[in-house]
């Protein structure tokens, strides 16, 4: 009998060497197989260690570990954001009066713990209905639609202006005390600047809108996208398009490093619905790609992340862990077939996925009952979700502003799964164990397994004593002496470990009938 592993898949590690151990049993041998199990562990050792190197638990879910809780202390919260600043987490949300939503929507900010602990309570950032400070004049009396990103310990913020066809961007200390701006940006002509998208790479800003020209058909819509310098000078603007579907307005922007979640140069992901609102066809969630540098589209990275048999819409809050290899992404669906657009509130979702976009887990927010514009941020194991419940007319009540605590579930280490130096001492001893009560058959075995360069051929050249019990090397092919029924048990081994330390194989034990050489 023979027992092959015959497919095995590398995934997105670099420098990687391929290498066969065919082992065969010519006559049964405790001290080898010993030997044998060591060093197989070993090598698994030091995967791990690679593992742990890359600084990635690869992410399996996510769990809900504090909230909802509600955010103002008044009347009606919307329109939340949630930047992550180091061991604290900065909210801002806007209260609107009781009996409207398109004017006296001041913003208000609070800071808490990375445990949502309350570090420095409600208190208003931007006072729309003050004519007398800079910024209570600018707004004229209402804040609209808006979105906050942090760089190098300052705010920018992008708002949309009462009264202007423009939107503005802002350059805000920790406080929200203006430092520079506002600046005008946006075509009134084309540009619809409703749920725009925002992000930073740590040196320019990027704002995004919702390129629809008068007369324009859903295969002419796209992103019309604005890069800005620290001090919001606007260096670049471009039009972008998804490969296939339209860009439509309810949008989020993330900027991903080169090196990056599969990012071969630094770039902005754009988060947008695929099809027109009202289209007769559900509408889902698409995403594309487009190079920070020049904002020019990169083909091929259009994918679609939400298709259901509702509509799914508003992924306004977009993050990802590179951790955790994952991406997570907030959105909406509607509350039954028809629905939307004529009503924006419904069952709100947050999806993990991996660095691919392949979906891994989805969360129900607020228990269950209507959402919208759910925004997020994450650091380290933690995610953080914000969103309101204000329907489209802006009639409900009671609607408040809430925020979420959630921990990225990941796969477990290799070090607990093969029980540290314990585990490996307790293994070799049961493998011994193993073989002398129930001895092996002659057997012919192959074992085939894809590892990191840093394993080179040197570790599996080991002699270990008389030439039945050593190591030896022709071409790329290992031999020793190994009982075919410990080998079985190692395998398992084998197929739980290497994934979790980012090989990603696909694992496949074949056996064929077969005494020869």
């Amino acid at each position: 009998m023979r027992w092959e592993l015959v497919s095995g898949k590398p995934a997105l590690i670099p420098s990687i060497l391929s290498f066969r151990l065919r082992i065969l049993r010519s006559g049964f041998s405790m001290k080898a197989t010993t030997v044998a199990l060591a060093m197989v562990l070993t090598f698994l050792t030091g995967c791990e260690s690679n593992a742990s190197d890359s600084g990635s638990d690869r992410a399996t879910g996510l769990q809900l570990v504090s909230g909802p809780q509600i955010l103002q202390t008044r009347d009606r919260g919307l329109f939340a954001s949630v930047l992550v600043d180091g061991s604290t987490v900065r909210l801002a949300y806007q209260i609107a009066p009781p009996d409207t939503i398109v004017d006296d929507k001041s913003l208000f900010a609070q800071i808490r713990g990375r445990d949502l602990s309350v570090i420095a309570p409600e208190r208003i950032a931007i006072d729309v209905t003050d004519p007398d400070t800079t910024l209570g004049a600018f707004f004229n009396g209402d804040l609209g639609d808006h979105k906050i990103t942090l760089m190098n310990g300052q705010l920018y913020m992008v708002a949309i202006v009462k009264g202007s066809a423009q939107a503005a961007v802002l350059k805000l200390d920790l406080d929200f005390k203006l430092l520079a701006g506002p600046v005008m940006i946006g075509d009134p002509v084309t540009d619809r600047l409703a749920d725009m998208g925002f992000a930073n790479d740590g040196t320019s800003v990027y704002a995004q809108f919702f390129y629809q020209p008068e007369d324009s058909t859903p295969q002419q819509w796209g992103a019309s996208l604005y890069k800005l310098d620290a001090n919001l000078n606007v260096t670049r603007h471009a039009v972008a398009r998804p490969d296939s579907g339209s860009f439509v307005t309810g949008t989020s922007l993330v900027f991903v490093p080169r090196g990056t979640m599969e990012a071969t140069e630094d770039r902005l992901y754009l988060f947008s619905t695929d099809l027109d609102y009202g289209n007769a066809n559900p509408i889902g969630i698409h995403v594309f790609a487009v190079r920070a540098a020049d904002l020019s589209a990169i083909k091929g990275t259009t994918k679609t992340l939400v298709k259901e048999a509702l509509d799914a819409y508003f992924p306004v809050g977009a993050a990802y862990s590179s951790a955790h290899s994952a991406w997570v992404l907030g959105y909406t669906r509607e509350q039954a077939s028809g629905a939307f657009p004529e009503e924006e509130l419904g069952p709100s979702f947050v999806r993990l996925f991996d660095e691919a976009f392949e979906p891994i887990a989805t969360v129900l927010v607020n228990g269950g009952a209507g959402a919208m514009r759910v925004m997020l941020d994450t650091r380290d194991d933690d995610g953080y979700v914000v969103y309101d419940e204000m329907n489209r007319s802006g009639t409900g009540t009671p609607v408040n502003a809430k925020v979420e605590r959630y921990h990225i579930l990941t796969s477990p280490p290799t070090a607990s799964m093969l029980g540290g130096l314990s585990g490996l001492a307790a293994l070799l001893i049961l493998g011994t164990l193993f073989m002398e009560i129930f001895p092996a058959k002659p057997l012919r075995l192959r074992v085939a397994a894809s590892g990191h360069s840093r394993h080179s051929r040197s570790k599996f050249s080991k002699t270990t004593g008389s030439r039945a019990d050593r190591w030896f090397m022709t071409g790329d092919r290992y031999h020793h002496d190994l009982a075919a029924d410990t080998l079985v048990s190692l395998l398992v081994y084998i197929e739980k470990a290497l994934p979790v330390v980012g090989q990603d194989l696909i694992w496949r034990v074949r056996a064929e009938s077969s005494r020869d050489v």
